[in-house]
């Protein structure tokens, strides 16, 4: 007897069928894909007190995870930028070293990091070791075990503004770009030979009364993509986010697109950019409140900024999101990450294989108890890696944690050469002696799901606790295509439902996505080939059982050839 044995918390059957050589599913019953357990990257005693906050990340060509963060380890409440390097995947990280000790990191300029090839890293940051608040950097050629002396890139006098908020990115080859806020403008600094040499810096864009916060991403063809925020008006402290390119290093740029309203006070602010290296989707996210509401939003352009597409709300809007952060994948899938709850903050993502359709959003950090998630940072090379930092209520410590998305192992569902009947019964001892079998908690009962195949069709039945109501009551099969965890069903999803019919084996309709969020799913007789059948006994809400069988074409889930072993080999 095959009998291979899953437990899952709830019934909505969900089979991920995506890019099938075998009978493999991805994911089974709406599972999310399941990050890593959280990892401590700070190397300091565990009952340290002093903050370790605002951790930035970058990835190398190589997979190599680069870290950098503010650390007050020594002082408290000021302290300077410290680093380290993961070469498993983010499972362990290299001893903590300082970039610097003399310029410590300035409240609100946090340090960015960027990674150039194999081992070339370069960090930029803010100080005011005389008062006034500076913009440096620092790089390294060998993977970040020596450093070079702070630079200052701004050239701002002492006394007559501050240089803050810096990014920093590159372009795959010798160009490093810093951007950074002087208030009223955005500047931009430029090493051609991998920060080596940094001539004066560029005024990128001015404004009226102020440019905040800006994000910087450099897309295949070295093109710079710039997002900030910029305020409204004179009298206001409202923002909104605004978004410009350059394709000549960063002398000219294009006409500003801001994504606020023209009908609608929207406060936007804290942006975030990425880009598609594959194409020419650039994502921008951002942080907004409209009245009370709070959500993080995603912007899609197509054809390289251009254009854009109406942003999108990724986070629920009762739950006070903030801090977004994006990161794009060597294969072109999307990642969003935020901080929500404010009274127990923890960290939350969204993913998107096409910046479109995105999944429903979930938890990223492990739930302990007495512990608090803030300022996410996510970057991504294969896979990604997100870093935050975990304050401890009960011992009162500050550390940095990182993670990484951990892709769910496939599952086989086994051939069987017994013949099924589709009758509305889960025979677990003959027809479904070979079948996989996945257990789920049903109104406090344990019930089971049964999934095999005989090389055409795929075989699901389904022994659930009897329902509640009458009215409408069915048993439902999703089929996600292209594995993709959309939060809204494309066409290419679909659904087979079987409703609960007495005096009959139910009766069965077909459905497929609509990506309308008030009406996800639209009636078709254009899944054809398939049946299901439904039985159930016993008195609504007391005893019983509720039985959906379905015979399932292979080419309806998306694949045209499956083989797998013998159950019995």
């Amino acid at each position: 007897m095959y009998n291979q044995r899953f437990r899952l918390g709830r019934l909505a059957i969900a089979l991920l069928l995506a890019g099938c050589a075998a009978l493999l599913v991805t994911g089974v019953v709406g599972a999310d894909p399941p990050w890593g357990p959280g990892v401590r990257v700070t190397d300091d005693a565990l009952d340290a007190p002093q903050p370790q906050d605002y951790p930035a990340t970058a990835v190398a060509s190589t997979g190599v995870v680069y870290a950098v963060w503010f650390d007050g380890r020594e002082y408290y409440e000021v302290g300077p930028v410290f680093f380290s390097r993961s070469a498993d995947g983010g499972q362990t990280w290299s001893a903590n070293v300082p970039i610097t000790t003399g310029l410590w990191v300035h409240d609100g300029s946090w340090p960015a990091v960027a990674a150039l090839g194999p081992r070339d890293v370069h960090v930029v940051w803010g100080s005011s070791p005389l008062g006034y608040v500076h913009v440096y950097y620092s790089g390294s050629g060998d993977g970040g075990t020596t450093w070079s002396e702070p630079q200052k890139l701004d050239d701002v006098p002492d006394g007559q503004g501050e240089a803050i908020e810096p990014d920093v990115a590159t372009d795959g080859a010798d160009n490093i770009y810093v951007v950074w806020s002087e208030y009223t403008g955005l500047r931009l600094a430029h090493s051609a030979d991998g920060g080596v040499t940094w001539p004066a810096p560029m005024l990128a864009l001015t404004t009226t009364y102020s440019m905040r916060n800006p994000a910087l991403a450099v897309d295949a063809t070295g093109a710079l993509h710039l997002a900030w925020e910029e305020g409204v008006g004179p009298d206001t402290l409202v923002t909104k986010v605004c978004y410009a390119r350059s394709t000549d290093h960063g002398v000219t740029w294009t006409a500003r697109h801001c994504f606020d309203s023209a009908v609608a006070l929207l406060e936007q602010s804290l942006p975030d950019i990425a880009v598609n290296l594959f194409n020419d989707n650039v994502h921008v996210v951002w942080k907004q409140l409209v009245g009370n509401d709070h959500g993080i939003y995603h912007a899609l352009s197509g054809d390289g900024g251009a254009t854009w597409h109406t942003p999108q709300l990724l986070s629920g809007m009762d739950v006070i999101p903030t801090w977004p952060a994006v990161a794009v994948n060597t294969t072109g899938s999307v990642y969003v990450v935020w901080e929500q709850n404010p009274d127990a903050p923890e960290i939350y993502y969204a993913q998107s294989a096409d910046g479109a359709l995105w999944s429903t959003p979930s938890r990223v950090n492990d739930p302990w108890r007495g512990t608090t998630h803030r300022h996410p940072a996510i970057a991504a090379g294969a896979t990604p890696h997100v870093l935050w930092s975990l304050a401890d209520a009960l011992q009162e410590t500050y550390d940095i944690y990182a993670t990484t998305l951990v892709p769910p192992d496939p599952v086989t569902i086994p051939a069987s050469e017994v013949a099924v009947t589709l009758d509305g019964q889960c025979d677990a001892r003959t027809e479904y002696a070979d079948a996989l079998e996945v257990m789920f908690s049903d109104f406090g009962y344990t019930r089971t799901i049964y999934l095999q195949h005989d090389g055409a069709d795929l075989y699901v039945c389904m022994d659930a606790f009897h329902g509640w109501f009458d009215e409408d009551r069915a048993a439902v099969v999703y089929l996600d295509t292209d594995g993709a965890r959309e939060i809204q069903a494309e066409a290419d999803d679909f659904a087979l439902k079987v409703n609960f019919v007495e005096g009959t084996l139910g009766v069965q309709s077909s459905w497929f996505g609509s990506g309308d969020p008030t009406a996800p799913y639209s009636p078709t007789d254009a899944l054809l080939g398939w049946t299901g059948v439904a039985t159930y006994t016993g008195v609504i809400g007391q005893a019983g059982s509720d039985v959906a069988e379905y015979r399932i074409p292979l080419t309806l889930t998306g694949c045209l050839l499956y083989t797998s072993p013998s159950p019995r080999d």
